[in-house]
């Protein structure tokens, strides 16, 4: 196996720690595990108060119980798939993508959640949602770049990406 040169946070993850802090912390716990790396085991361990990962969880019940119920609504609201009446031979896709909804007169700039179709629709909110999905595509190559049976799909997302730039 190879030795990692340097750790990252993926892009939009917010930790005040190192990437490589912690990808070493979690080296060692699975290490200190015969090998086995499980988020129960994460949880475990950054429970103590001194451990380096501990800063990177919510350890007050009632605030982690909210974060958790937030996120169980973002998942219900991603896992959500529909099929169009006006194009029933199109598989069934994502009912709800998120936009970035402008800042008015009351409200911030925030992320909302909008119907695929109404999305696509918007014109700005589609840009939005294709650079959101060329960013998938990147970060889809990045995860499997080391399988070489998927060099045809790399070929493909590469030169859709060149032919957007160049459009």
């Amino acid at each position: 196996m190879s030795e990692v040169k340097k750790a990252y946070w993926k892009r939009g993850y917010r930790n005040k720690l190192d990437p490589g802090t912690a990808f070493a912390a979690l080296e060692k716990i699975k290490d200190k595990n015969s090998g086995v790396l499980t988020a129960g085991l994460v949880v475990l361990e950054a429970e103590k108060p001194r451990h380096v990962l501990h800063k990177s969880f919510e350890w007050i019940d009632s605030i982690a119980a909210d974060e958790y119920r937030l996120e169980q609504a973002r998942r219900l609201l991603r896992s959500i798939e529909v099929v169009y009446k006006d194009t029933p031979h199109i598989p069934p896709t994502r009912g709800y993508v998120t936009v970035t909804e402008e800042a008015s007169n009351d409200q911030p700039e925030r992320k909302v959640y909008r119907t695929t179709a109404e999305a696509l629709e918007d014109p700005i909110a589609r840009d939005e949602v294709l650079g959101n999905a060329i960013r998938d595509a990147i970060s889809f190559r990045r995860k499997y770049a080391a399988l070489s049976e998927l060099a045809e799909v790399f070929a493909a997302i590469d030169s859709t990406i060149d032919q957007m730039k160049v459009g």
